[in-house]
């Protein structure tokens, strides 16, 4: 009876569980579940992991490709497929990417501190379940099989994770190659716009002096011109 209680609680990492069907009026919950598409049986704990490690890394692929165009697009200024896109559309593009790759981040690090705490509970089933076997234990038990799956998973969601701290990297970069391009634009007008008043300032002093009634100048006595010029 021991046996059959451990075997089931290591089963539980590939056992799917049935969806519990709950009837209410003349149609059933599955019936609609039928109806929609939906799986009669959930993924098992394996299953679910698996396809959440493979999910992220497709969208991290796409979220990849989108911050490497938006990289290659803003190093190439001139190309006519970015040439009416105005600064603060890419901005906002490349700050949506950057949240969407911090989502992914995090949800690639909750996976990972998961497989962490499966694989502890598999390691105390492991030393159970080679106690109950005894001498004739040959390292061929279930729980070895699971512990080697959920490192393997755990190495491919440690890939996943560089990936997508890779992509981070990428999008951060770009927005930063973004705000440099456009703080040198700005430099370039406060230049342009010094270079204009520093010009024009002794211009619009001569045009004062023309404004002057040089008539009360010449009638002055000498000692007040020496004050004005002093």
């Amino acid at each position: 009876m021991s046996k059959v209680i451990v075997n089931y609680c290591i089963g539980a990492y590939e056992r799917k569980r049935k969806r519990s069907v709950m009837t209410k009026g003349p149609v059933s919950t599955q019936a609609n579940a039928q109806q929609n598409g939906l799986p009669k049986e959930e993924r098992s704990i394996r299953q679910i992991f698996s396809d959440s490690i493979n999910e992220i890394g497709r969208k991290e692929s796409s979220l990849f490709n989108q911050a490497y165009g938006h990289h290659h697009l803003s190093s190439n200024r001139e190309d006519r497929k970015n040439k009416g896109k105005s600064t603060e559309q890419t901005m906002g593009h490349l700050s949506s990417t950057l949240g969407k790759v911090a989502r992914q981040l995090c949800d690639i690090k909750d996976i990972r501190d998961e497989l962490n705490i499966l694989k502890t509970v598999a390691t105390f089933q492991r030393k159970v379940q080679y106690q109950m076997a005894g001498p004739s234990a040959n390292g061929d038990l279930e729980t070895d099989y699971i512990l080697s799956d959920i490192r393997e998973m755990d190495r491919f969601a440690e890939q996943t994770q560089e990936a997508v701290k890779t992509t981070l990297t990428l999008v951060e970069s770009d927005i930063a190659n973004l705000q440099g391009m456009e703080a040198v634009k700005q430099g370039k007008i406060v230049l342009i716009f010094t270079l204009v008043t520093v010009w024009f300032l002794p211009l619009s002093f001569l045009t004062s002096l023309f404004a002057l009634d040089v008539a009360s100048f010449l009638t002055a006595p000498a000692w007040s011109l020496y004050v004005i010029c002093k």
